[in-house]
């Protein structure tokens, strides 16, 4: 499965596929479920349901005016990065109940999912226990990064 999301989240991303010295496509799996499975943030999400999901003995009802799920997604002006992951069969089923609410393709609600995750600390903590985030204002790529200390 192919999705775009942003660079910051990209970032996120390989930050915990470090982290868990596994791969990029494996972390950003885990980040996607544990996002799908979290109730909260299911709760965030529910206002843009146009149909009815419902997991386990929980229910979100689907909305006659849903708002748009496009401001959840990188804009098209921005600068979007591919993320390429692997599913099971039973994530995928998961996956596919909830884009269904969404009454979007896959792959974007998918992207939808991650960028919650990385949004999340708690969720960050679910998926990779441990983890710390770095500050969204640092930069990579041997650029300006916010350290206390300068090196010399």
């Amino acid at each position: 499965m192919l999705c775009q999301v942003s660079p910051w989240v990209r970032e996120v991303v390989h930050d915990v596929a470090r982290y868990l010295r596994t791969s990029d496509g494996k972390a950003a799996r885990l980040m996607g479920v544990t996002a799908s499975h979290d109730v909260p943030t299911l709760n965030t999400l529910a206002p843009y349901f146009w149909r009815d999901y419902e997991r386990g003995n929980t229910m979100w009802i689907g909305q006659n005016k849903p708002d748009d799920i496009r401001e959840l997604m990188p804009h098209p002006s921005e600068r979007v990065e591919r993320l390429k992951l692997r599913v099971t069969r039973d994530d995928w089923w998961e996956f596919d109940a909830i884009a269904f609410a969404f009454a979007k393709p896959l792959a974007p609600v998918v992207g939808v999912l991650i960028t919650q995750c990385a949004r999340r600390e708690r969720l960050l903590d679910i998926a990779a226990p441990g983890f710390v985030p770095r500050s969204p204002y640092s930069l990579k790529r041997g650029t300006v990064q916010w350290v206390g200390e300068t090196r010399r």
